[in-house]
């Protein structure tokens, strides 16, 4: 590796495995990865990743580090990440967070994240704890728009899918769905509505096609039953 000046040198700007940067009496030398940021009448300037800087010659730099990792997010975007490690679950909690700042040495991408409910601050976040890059979610549905919901009504041992309508009140548009708040014919209102919920509005019978269909029904039993009524009493003519 030749000594040139810094403008010239190949290593300057490359990371590379730097030996006897310190001497510990009970350990012995010490080395580690650096990144070169200078060079200068036959010495380097190198820095670790804490930091810490120092010369060193051609002699002491073992061998170049390959770089393999790429930056993947940019300051101001929003991730979803992998935030805590739950020994008791055995899993990740996971949230929304921003991008604050980004610190790469070599092949470690660090970032500091804030995340958007808690806004609590997470340093150093290895880049293979983000998950993906997240988008917002854009709402099908306005303010004031009629809809129908599905619900579910009945009992624990008879349940059956009803559809209520009401006006949407209020849009939550969030990075992993969209809620609605609706209030109903009824008077009541629900919140946490999502879009698979939402249907066409039933349609709403009059009072005089109400009755129509109950006539209808009516007539139709009662015709059944004559029929049920006739064919006991054949019966009972054959005893």
């Amino acid at each position: 590796m030749s000594q040139q000046n810094s403008q010239q040198s190949p290593l300057v700007g490359k990371y590379m495995y730097v030996a006897d940067l310190e001497y510990y009496p009970r350990d012995g030398s010490w080395g580690c990865n650096c990144f070169c940021e200078s060079f200068s009448n036959g010495i380097y300037t190198v820095r670790t990743k804490f930091g810490k800087v120092y010369k060193a010659q051609i002699s002491q730099i073992k061998h170049l580090i390959d770089i393999t990792t790429t930056q993947k997010y940019q300051i101001g975007d929003i991730v979803y990440a992998n935030l805590e490690y739950h020994q008791k679950d055995g899993d990740y909690s996971s949230d929304y967070c921003k991008v604050l700042s980004v610190s790469i040495f070599e092949n470690d991408v660090d970032y500091t994240i804030q995340a958007l409910r808690s806004q609590t601050l997470y340093n150093n976040m290895p880049q293979n704890r983000i998950v993906r890059k997240a988008v917002m979610c854009k709402a099908k549905y306005s303010i004031g728009t009629y809809i129908g919901v599905k619900t579910m009504e009945g009992c624990q041992w008879d349940m059956y899918t009803v559809v209520k309508n009401g006006k949407i009140t209020n849009v939550n548009e969030w990075y992993d769905r969209v809620t609605y708040t609706v209030r109903f014919d009824n008077g009541t209102t629900s919140t946490f509505i999502t879009e698979q919920d939402i249907v066409a509005p039933a349609v709403v019978k009059t009072s005089q096609q109400i009755g129509h269909e109950e006539a209808v029904f009516l007539e139709d039993r009662e015709q059944q039953l004559l029929r049920e009524l006739e064919r006991v009493r054949a019966m009972r003519r054959t005893m």
